[in-house]
């Protein structure tokens, strides 16, 4: 998802977003459940109103139907920012925490879930654990891994139950690094760095 791989159309989809976001956030924060409620709504006039070019049906439609799904907790937000900092390359600007968090949304967006794991889960995890596309992530290297001006001071290690080739586009469109360093009970272990 880099400049080229992400359509001007759907950079401009995502900056519109953000700034309708933005106006109405003006007269203060909104809580997430207002913040959703408006993206919804915003989503649903846009498609209804056919106020997008068709070239941005696709995701349209993928924003709609998480934010149906997963109400609040699909981070419409968070996920419009990755596609405008990812077609900008803006990614480059923020810092080590916030492009590791756009590395793990954007596996979301293709249908991977996310697991944040104690370290006794950690040393438990198998590939039998879960059927559907996971990535692991240790809750404690999670905290250890960044000061407080969320510069990276340690790598991060991940765990994955299937292979995906496309894991390593997405590190680098979050202008991460990412290394495969073994397998540990079936499971794909991976570093990564900044």
């Amino acid at each position: 998802m880099t400049q080229t791989r992400i359509s001007p159309d759907i950079r401009n989809f995502s900056w519109s977003l953000l700034i309708a976001l933005a106006l109405y956030e003006q007269n203060g924060k909104k809580s997430p459940l207002q913040q959703h409620i408006f993206i919804m709504r915003w989503l649903e006039t846009a498609l209804k109103k056919k106020l997008l070019p068709k070239s941005v049906a696709t995701e349209l439609n993928w924003f709609i139907a998480e934010g149906r799904r997963l109400g609040y907790r699909a981070g419409l937000h968070t996920k419009a920012e990755y596609l405008w900092h990812t077609g900008t390359h803006a990614q480059e600007s923020l810092s080590d925490r916030r492009r590791v968090t756009h590395f793990f949304e954007a596996m979301k967006m293709l249908g991977w879930r996310d697991m944040l794991v104690s370290d006794r889960e950690w040393d438990l995890l198998t590939a039998t654990y879960s059927s559907t596309p996971t990535v692991w992530l240790r809750n404690s290297a999670l905290y250890a891994s960044f000061d407080t001006d969320e510069n990276m001071t340690t790598p991060i290690e991940i765990k994955l139950n299937k292979i995906f080739e496309g894991v390593f586009l997405l590190a680098e469109d979050a202008s991460l690094n990412l290394k495969m360093t073994g397998a540990e009970n079936n499971l794909i272990v991976m570093l990564i760095s900044c």
